[in-house]
């Protein structure tokens, strides 16, 4: 039986999945926002995946701000996630310099230069131009995220 390996990011606003087999192709991706019923969230995913995959062998890493302490309870790997995401750019994306990492509580942007991380950006303990505040917005419009854009695109005076 071959073993699957699963990647699962769990931040304050979603929570996303991606899975492959042991060639390194990619099987499942899922992107869900978990409205901070991740547990639920979480559990629906597998559902999906077993559905897809059957019992399989499975190997699990974890990483995101929520993620933390679901590695922590249930004894999984848990790397950080810009370390996460440098080493997906090393290794799939090696002409990549510049990452900008938007998420529901911060932003980071990292320089990469010769697949390394020279440097490191972040905003301060402010969610905002992040993933909540721009959700935040679009509530506040009666707008999706997506609708956003095409309203930034018609405005014609800035703030």
């Amino acid at each position: 039986m071959s073993t699957y390996k699963i990647g699962i990011d769990v931040g304050s606003t979603t929570a996303k999945m991606v899975v492959l087999d042991a060639s390194g192709n990619l099987v499942l991706d899922a992107y869900r926002r978990h409205q901070t019923k991740v547990k639920e969230c979480l559990s629906d995913l597998f559902c999906e995946l077993q559905s897809q995959l059957g019992n399989v062998n499975v190997s699990v890493c974890i990483t995101g701000s929520v993620g933390m302490g679901i590695a922590e309870r249930h004894s999984l790997p848990f790397v950080q996630e810009v370390v996460a995401a440098a080493n997906y750019l090393r290794k799939y994306r090696p002409d990549v310099s510049t990452m900008i990492d938007i998420g529901g509580e911060d932003a980071k942007m990292v320089f990469i230069s010769d697949g390394q991380p020279t440097d490191l950006r972040m905003n301060g303990n402010c969610a905002g131009g992040t993933g909540a505040f721009i959700d935040q917005m679009a509530v506040l419009l009666n707008a999706t995220p997506e609708e956003l854009g095409k309203l930034a695109e018609k405005s014609t005076h800035i703030y």
